[in-house]
């Protein structure tokens, strides 16, 4: 498995243009293995709102309006596995940025970008942005 080095503490942030669901419980296998949910589809516990973006649960998933903006996680984590779900349209271009900066702007220069959906031909979805181009279309 190819490691990507360590920038600072590690926040999860989020980026999409359009709704995101979770699931509501882990599986008890996952739970055993120690997984975690980042979303419980109630509240935005654990999540802080960055950018012009307006955040809600709607219906169980994460709902942004008003303009561009992230969701961060409130925690660091070290090493850790991400396990997503997303559903996204095809005129949405979205990603989920790792090793992000505890404050200010979140951009490629100082985390990374993992694409959900982009029609880019350099950067396909699943690629990192800048750093490692998917081989296969996800």
């Amino acid at each position: 498995m190819n490691r990507i080095p360590t920038l600072g503490p590690l926040f999860l942030i989020l980026l999409f243009q359009g709704p995101v669901r979770a699931a509501a419980q882990l599986d008890p296998g996952d739970a055993r293995d120690g997984w975690i949910l980042l979303h419980d589809c109630e509240s935005l516990f654990g999540w802080a709102p960055r950018g012009e973006a307006k955040w809600q649960v709607s219906n169980g998933e994460l709902v942004a309006s008003g303009g561009r903006g992230h969701l961060a996680t409130t925690t660091e984590f070290a090493d850790f596995e991400l396990r997503a779900e997303v559903w996204i349209d095809r005129s949405a271009n979205s990603g989920i940025f790792l090793r992000c900066p505890a404050e200010g702007e979140i951009n490629q220069e100082n985390a990374y970008e993992v694409n959900v959906f982009d029609n880019h031909r350099l950067w396909p979805t699943g690629s990192v942005n800048g750093l490692s181009r998917a081989r296969t279309l996800v």
